[in-house]
C-alpha cells in the first residue's frame, strides 16, 4: 500500500503550554469520526480510525486523493489531536494500470503542465506509488507536479520529493528585468540584489540611476512568472 505519511503539528507537544485536562483516545476518535461525518464531500464510508497518545491513524480506501486531503484536513480541526498519520489507498473498480503504464502517462501529464518547467521534475513509479525529484524555482510548481502526478490514472500514491530553489527564481527574475527592459542591463543588475523566498515573495535592493529606472525594474520584477509581491528597496545613487 506504499508508505505511511505522518504529520506532527509544532508545539504541540510542548507540556508547558498544554492543559493539564488531556483528552482520552476514545473521546478524540468519536471527535474526529464525527468530523469526518460533517466534512462535506467526504466519503467516509471505507474509512478506518486508530488513536494512540493523541496520535490518529487512518486507514482504509477512498475514491481518489482530494477524499484523502480532506480526511486528513479534518483529523487536525479536532482539538487535542497531536499527530496524524494516513495510510489511506486509493480504491478503484477499474483493472490495475502496470507501472510502465502509469510512467508514460505521468510524464505526459509533467511534460503538458504549463507551471512546470521542462526537465525540472523527475519521476519513478513502484507498485502504484509515484516519487517525484527535482528542483523548480518556486512553490506553485512543486503543487503543481503532485497535483498532475495524482491524476494519473492507476496512482495509488504521491511522495513529493521536490526541492523548490530560491537562487533559480533569483535568476529567473534577473533574466525576465533585462527581457522586459528590452535592453542589456547586465551593468546596472551588478548594482542590485535580488532574494526571493521561494513562495513568490522578492525584495530587490541596490542603486538605480534615476527613479524611472527603480519603478522600471520594480515593474519587471513583479510581472516575472510566480511573483506573488515585491518589495522594491533600489535607491537611486547620488
Amino acid at each position: 500500500m506504499g508508505p505511511t505519511t505522518l504529520c506532527i503539528q509544532r508545539g504541540v507537544l510542548d507540556a508547558g503550554f498544554m492543559n493539564t485536562t488531556r483528552t482520552s483516545d476514545a473521546e478524540l476518535k468519536d471527535r474526529v469520526r464525527l468530523e469526518l461525518k460533517w466534512t462535506p464531500g467526504l466519503d467516509r464510508t471505507h474509512i478506518g480510525i486508530a488513536v494512540a497518545d493523541g496520535s490518529v491513524t487512518l486507514t482504509g480506501g477512498v475514491a481518489d486523493f482530494s477524499q484523502i486531503a480532506l480526511a486528513e484536513r479534518a483529523a487536525w480541526k479536532v482539538a487535542g489531536v497531536v499527530a496524524v498519520a494516513q495510510d489511506i489507498g486509493i480504491a478503484s473498480d477499474s483493472l490495475p494500470v502496470s507501472d510502465t503504464d502509469i510512467a508514460h502517462d505521468l510524464a505526459t501529464v509533467l511534460a503538458e503542465t504549463a507551471e512546470i518547467p521542462s526537465g525540472a521534475v523527475h519521476s519513478t513509479v513502484t507498485r502504484g506509488c509515484v516519487f517525484l525529484g527535482g528542483v523548480v524555482s518556486w512553490d506553485f510548481q512543486r503543487r503543481a507536479a503532485e497535483q498532475a502526478a495524482s491524476s494519473v490514472q492507476g496512482v495509488r500514491r504521491v511522495r513529493n520529493s521536490i526541492e523548490v530553489s530560491p537562487s533559480i527564481a533569483v535568476e529567473h527574475i534577473a533574466r525576465h528585468i533585462e527581457a522586459v527592459l528590452e535592453r542589456d542591463i547586465a551593468d546596472e543588475m551588478d548594482r542590485i540584489s535580488i532574494s526571493a523566498d521561494g513562495a513568490g515573495h522578492v525584495v530587490l535592493a541596490g542603486t538605480a540611476r534615476s527613479v524611472a529606472e527603480c519603478n522600471a525594474i520594480g515593474r519587471a520584477a513583479h510581472s516575472a512568472g510566480g511573483v506573488e509581491t515585491v518589495k522594491n528597496l533600489v535607491h537611486v545613487a547620488e
